[in-house]
């Protein structure tokens, strides 16, 4: 991989990990709305308000927020791509899940549930991640079996040459190294050391 493309890979991921500090959603219940990154979604937070409600850590985010961690990490030592795609991938797919058990948990209530910044900022990297580190695999395994099949495949010289010519010793004229008879005269050509003087 080039110098270039090692570090895009634990920059995406870092990000992705770091948009976890940014609101993910903003839960309205009447004139009341409450703000809560993703942070607060992966942990467990103590809502601010009268009567201080624990809002217990949602697992799909503590995942996706582990995903978005070894993903920078795994890009720092260097682990195949396709161990960071399913990284990505799977942090994606924790947060796909977080909107849809968030919306069922506001199904029938009175709260609404609108997703922020932070929350499309983290799929959207961590989707990236997965679908970058897939390119890297896809181009290593590509440029891996080409020169595979390189190495093996024993190299062909084109069309065989003419071979070395050698002298008709009736009439001088050139003759391939393995004719028989003078192309020129007809006559038969002589075997061995002799085949390759010239014309006296």
């Amino acid at each position: 991989m080039p110098d270039h493309t090692k570090k895009v890979t634990p920059a995406i991921f870092a990000l992705a990990a770091l948009s976890f500090l940014l609101p993910f959603v903003v839960v309205s219940c009447g004139s009341q709305a409450v703000t809560l990154t993703g942070l607060d979604l992966a942990t467990g937070t103590t809502v601010q308000q009268p009567g201080g409600q624990r809002v217990s850590a949602e697992p799909t985010a503590t995942l996706a927020l582990v995903a978005a961690g070894l993903g920078c990490a795994l890009g720092f030592v260097g682990v195949p791509a396709l161990v960071r795609t399913v990284m990505g991938g799977f942090g994606a797919l924790m947060l796909v899940l977080l909107k849809n058990s968030l919306d069922q948990q506001a199904r029938g209530t009175v709260a609404t549930v609108n997703y922020a910044f932070g929350y499309w900022f983290a799929l959207l990297l961590l989707a990236g991640g997965a679908v970058f580190n897939g390119y890297l695999a896809v181009q290593k395994e590509t440029s891996g079996s080409k020169a595979a099949s390189l190495a093996t495949t024993p190299h062909l010289a084109g069309p065989p040459g003419p071979t070395p010519a050698t002298l008709c010793h009736h009439c001088g004229a050139p003759t391939a190294e393995t004719a028989k008879f003078c192309a020129g005269c007809g006559k038969p050509l002589l075997a061995g050391a002799d085949a390759g003087q010239s014309h006296p």
